[in-house]
């Protein structure tokens, strides 16, 4: 059930086509523990209008990656998570994004029981 959500900015290189790096991201969650790869959602949305602060300088691109889950995971869990997503993100797309500042970051966060609700 998680679901990964990657904003970013339309400078960003990805290291091969967008469906494979989800795929890819997936495979990498799924290494965690208490995951099952095929409940994973995962999507990508391109921020074309962006602004950091009030000062008209020239911003940084970014990945700002998100995860949610059900209640329930521990804080030791939620910490595994965004590790091992962070450190994805590094190795992915330091290398190719070298001529641009890239700001990375990882937020995970729990999916209300209460608000949360899935067809069947």
């Amino acid at each position: 059930m998680p679901h990964i959500i990657i904003e970013y900015t339309a400078k960003v290189q990805f290291p091969e086509n967008l469906q494979e790096y989800l795929l890819a991201l997936n495979k990498c969650l799924g290494d965690c523990p208490h995951i099952n790869v095929n409940l994973i959602k995962s999507y990508a949305i391109k921020s074309m209008s962006y602004m950091y602060g009030v000062e008209n300088k020239q911003c940084s691109e970014f990945v700002y990656l998100q995860l949610l889950v059900l209640p329930g995971r521990t804080i030791e869990e939620k910490k595994c998570f965004s590790d091992h997503l962070l450190d994805f993100l590094k190795s992915t797309l330091l290398i190719h994004n070298q001529a641009i500042k890239l700001h990375l970051s990882v937020e995970v966060r729990e999916l209300s029981d209460y608000s949360y609700y899935v067809s069947k």
